[in-house]
């Protein structure tokens, strides 16, 4: 009970574990697009671009190392 709701806070952050599937992953990213391109400030625009590029550096780090591990 206690991890359900800690995930879904700090999901409602979007923080996502390094072991988040990849469709939890994506349902993310397009929250955050969806959010980039309604925010009305520069500021708030920058910030939520970072987030997107902090997931997709996530991804690229998972799919490097299950290359290697293979």
């Amino acid at each position: 009970m206690y991890i359900d709701e800690a995930r879904k806070i700090l999901r409602s952050r979007y923080i996502l574990s390094p072991k988040a599937h990849k469709v939890t992953r994506r349902a993310v990213k397009k929250e955050l697009q969806k959010l980039e391109e309604t925010s009305k400030s520069k500021k708030e625009r920058k910030n939520i671009h970072e987030k997107i590029i902090a997931l997709e550096m996530l991804i690229l780090y998972n799919l490097a190392v299950l290359t290697l591990v293979k």
